[in-house]
């Protein structure tokens, strides 16, 4: 048993970190006690170690970038099934995310487009697709890529349609046609 310096709790010695400058080996202070401690400090002092965060990275960029590279190859699997998790909770999201990067591929998204108004378009199927209980999904009224003319990735160039007329629809129909 110990006794911590700081709430003047007795502890199992369990309950108090590792130190090896100590004679028993221990800090003088309980886990807890260091935990909110440290608590304190980084809520008074947020700005300032967010401040300094930011320096190191500009500082060391090169070394934080391999360091984020390493231990995405080594957590490989362990962040791909994060991924995939994520996906499955939230397939609407994954829908736009995909939607946005192919979009992008094709320089089909203008600059004033709204995200927010997009990445709603797909939760606004998600939930269609529920209610309905059929797949629904957001097309674009003037296909993107086709032989005739190319539309935006806007929300004024988006729509929700059931899966099987969207389908039929392919790239061939568009209003004015």
């Amino acid at each position: 048993m110990k006794t911590c310096s700081l709430c003047q709790s007795t502890k199992s010695r369990d309950e108090f970190h590792n130190r090896k400058d100590r004679p028993d080996g221990k800090l003088s202070w309980c886990k807890e006690c260091v935990k909110a401690r440290s608590k304190a400090y980084h809520a008074a002092n947020a700005e300032r170690i967010r401040t300094q965060k930011r320096a190191y990275k500009a500082e060391n960029a090169a070394l934080v970038k391999a360091s984020a590279a390493i231990y995405r190859e080594a957590n490989r699997e362990k962040l791909n099934a994060g991924y995939r998790e994520y996906a499955k909770r939230n397939p609407h999201k994954k829908q736009f995310t995909t939607a946005k990067r192919r979009a992008q591929k094709l320089q089909a998204t203008p600059k004033w487009a709204s995200t927010k108004y997009i990445a709603l378009f797909y939760e606004l199927a998600r939930l269609e697709s529920d209610r309905l209980g059929v797949v629904v999904h957001v097309d674009h009224i003037v296909p993107l890529k086709s032989s005739r003319v190319c539309g935006l990735h806007c929300e004024h160039n988006l729509q929700l349609l059931v899966a099987s007329d969207n389908l039929t629809k392919s790239n061939r129909v568009w209003p004015g046609m």
